[in-house]
């Protein structure tokens, strides 16, 4: 499972954005990003413009079984 912390620009209307369960991720030709997450079966996707994004950190997810 992957996650990523998005942090943004002074402009935008908040400072960083966690998303949880990514199930695809896809950065386009001018430097913005796509992320498809949640329920695979009614997935949502938000999209950040490059001028929204100050940098986006996509990490890996060991889940703990207790």
């Amino acid at each position: 499972m992957y996650s990523a912390k998005i942090y943004y620009t002074p402009n935008f209307r908040t400072h960083a954005e966690t998303v949880d369960n990514i199930i695809n991720w896809v950065c386009d030709e001018n430097g913005g990003v796509t992320i498809v997450f949640g329920d695979p079966h009614n997935p949502t996707t938000i999209k950040r413009h490059k001028t929204d994004i100050e940098d986006v950190h996509i990490f890996l997810v060991n889940p703990a079984i207790f």
